[in-house]
């Protein structure tokens, strides 16, 4: 169990922990999608180095979902419900393709949740989203039995717990909250 692959995916697992805690100190879309994005690099990278293909080939396609709404954030601009049919369609073919067993079901629906929740602008959606995707992930992670990964899904549901709590149903600000930013938002407004 305590190969060299094995510990270097721990590694990378770790390092996505800290990039999702990051994430999800963030109020704002553009900060948590950047993030997010990053912590999906070194994810995926961890399914790689296990040899998890059908996981992998899920978080690749994530990554670059991820990738595109976060310039499409950046400039200012929403994507057209066709970015989102199109993911979503793009998604349901690779899951066919890279169909492995039943846990392969687990990623695919993750995948089809986040794809709709970054889709959209409201970032309570995306946080209870969140939450959603790291009780689907402890569990894969449980089944193919990646400590670290449970470690983080458990670490990624009390984050996902406390940014609810503290942002949404306590009207919160940020604990990150830029100051002086060009393109600041208004990180209120945008969470309503």
């Amino acid at each position: 169990m305590w190969t060299t692959q094995y510990i270097i995916s721990q590694i990378l697992v770790f390092c996505a922990l800290v990039l999702m805690i990051v994430a999800l100190l963030y109020t704002n879309k553009k900060g948590i999608l950047l993030f997010r994005t990053i912590m999906l690099g070194f994810y995926t990278a961890s399914w790689a180095v296990l040899r998890l293909w059908a996981t992998f080939g899920n978080g690749c396609f994530s990554v670059f979902r991820m990738t595109v709404y976060f310039f499409f954030k950046k400039n200012n601009r929403r994507p057209n419900i066709w970015v989102l049919l199109a993911f979503q369609s793009g998604l349901i073919a690779l899951n066919i393709i890279l169909w492995d067993s039943w846990l392969s079901l687990l990623p695919f629906v993750d995948s089809i949740l986040l794809a709709y929740a970054f889709w959209q602008d409201n970032a309570r959606i995306i946080r209870a989203s969140i939450l959603v995707s790291a009780l689907l992930w402890i569990v894969y992670s449980i089944l193919t039995m990646n400590v670290m990964s449970i470690i983080f899904q458990s670490i990624s549901i009390i984050t996902a717990v406390y940014s609810i709590i503290w942002y949404d149903l306590l009207g919160k600000s940020s604990i990150l909250r830029e100051r002086n930013c060009e393109n600041s938002l208004d990180t209120n407004a945008e969470m309503r």
